[in-house]
């Protein structure tokens, strides 16, 4: 008897844990404030069966606010999903049609707070503490998107378990590439290097085949107060491109001849990160990102002389907010038009040209060597995009880790204080 109650224990183990794959899935702890559905957060099942809530509780990290307890009736289908909203009239204004469960007793913190998931047992079943700064992005932090999570059965403590949504979020669906932005962020002049300083600037581009209209609409940085209005007959022409600069002096100097341009935006952007959001005339937020200058950004924009490149390989698949969708681009940028070859790509001629790179092909680390030291090495990929920078000890040789590399055809900039110098290489296994 004994044996049968074990037996029949191990196999309705699985079943049990099956059940309990409930994930928090999506969170918005601060909306835009032009566009607020109020906080609410997703949970995802991702088992294969119905996982009946009744009882269970939702808690925020106060421990003066109550619990929010799942009403009796309450389960969420294999594969589904449940929100849970603070404001249900402001939810139900950006969301009308969607179902939902609430309200709940409180907000969540503008900063960081724990959350945790209880079952009616009061086990917990899912609790993290989420953030508004490095490592978590800071696109959910009032720019109009949510963050959403990457693997539902990974550690929801991870920051790089989660990702930034599309604008306004996607309740009860799975995460989608962000098709309904059709206009972009492509390039971002944040910190020009001192002599060749042509001011702030962005580039807008049109993802759409079709002409759109941006007479009316906004461009705003982090701060609230920053605003910018694109004035009449502004108009983003199919798969175009369209310059904002904050000073026209000082851009023209340095690009001439640019004339798909606008401006001027009466504001900066920050040195050390800030955001950027677009609205349409109806106040409505039709995109948003977030930049940054830490370690985990590319540090040729940040005063450097280079700008932030939107990938050339982006989609709407894409993660906008995360470092690896963007690289520094050409030396001054490529304002509105197309990023190429960066000019002076090509293997000039210099005292560095010489140099010699060994093993070509190489599976593992690439060696360099120069007839004179050289201070600054660049990884650039087959189309000239700049995807490693790398500081060389003023030598002459330097051995440069190359595994993380696919295999393929790439290039070698070395540069000092006077010249530079490219060469191919072949990284092969």
């Amino acid at each position: 008897m004994l044996k049968k109650l074990f037996q029949a224990a191990l196999l309705l183990a699985p079943a049990l844990c099956l059940h309990a794959q409930i994930a928090v899935s999506e969170l918005n702890y601060h909306s835009d404030s032009l566009n607020s559905s109020g906080d609410w957060i997703e949970l995802h099942n991702y088992s294969g069966a119905t996982v009946n809530l009744a009882g269970w509780t939702l808690k925020d990290g106060n421990v003066l606010n109550p619990a929010y307890t799942f009403p009796a009736g309450t389960s969420i289908a294999a594969g589904g999903f449940i929100v849970l909203v603070e404001n249900t009239s402001k939810f139900a204004a950006i969301f009308p049609g969607i179902s939902f469960l609430g309200p709940l007793p409180f907000e969540f913190s503008n900063n960081s707070e724990q959350i945790t998931l209880r079952d009616n047992a009061s086990t917990i079943k899912v609790q993290f503490t989420y953030g508004d700064s490095v490592p978590w992005s800071k696109c959910a932090d009032g720019l109009g998107r949510t963050l959403q999570i990457i693997d539902p059965a990974g550690d929801p403590n991870n920051p790089a378990n989660w990702r930034c949504g599309c604008v306004l979020g996607s309740p009860k669906a799975d995460l989608q590439p962000c098709t309904g932005e059709t206009v972009v962020v492509s390039e971002i002049n944040y910190n020009s290097s001192l002599s060749a300083n042509a001011g702030d600037w962005i580039e807008l581009r049109n993802l759409s085949n079709s002409g759109i209209n941006i007479s009316g609409w906004k461009l705003k940085d982090q701060n609230e107060f920053n605003i910018f209005t694109f004035p009449p007959s502004t108009i983003l022409n199919p798969l175009g491109r369209l310059v904002v600069y904050q000073d026209l002096a000082l851009f023209s100097a340095r690009h001439p001849s640019v004339l798909n341009k606008v401006g001027p935006i009466p504001f900066g952007f920050s040195a050390n990160g800030d955001g950027i959001r677009l609205y349409d005339g109806s106040n409505k937020i039709r995109y948003s990102t977030y930049y940054n200058d830490n370690i985990q950004w590319p540090q040729g924009a940040d005063g450097n002389g280079f700008t932030l490149e939107l990938d050339t390989l982006f989609t709407s698949a894409d993660d906008v907010c995360a470092p690896s969708a963007w690289f520094d681009g050409c030396p001054e940028g490529s304002p509105g038009k197309q990023f190429v070859l960066c000019p002076g790509f090509s293997n000039e001629e210099s005292a560095l040209s010489d140099f010699l790179l060994f093993p070509n092909p190489a599976s593992d680390q690439l060696n360099i060597e120069a007839s004179q030291p050289f201070s600054r090495i660049s990884v650039l990929d087959a189309n000239g995009k700049r995807l490693r920078d790398v500081k060389a000890p003023q030598d002459a040789f330097f051995s440069l880790p190359v595994n993380d590399l696919a295999p393929g055809l790439y290039f070698i900039r070395v540069e000092n204080a006077a010249t530079g110098a490219v060469r191919p290489f072949l990284v092969s296994r």
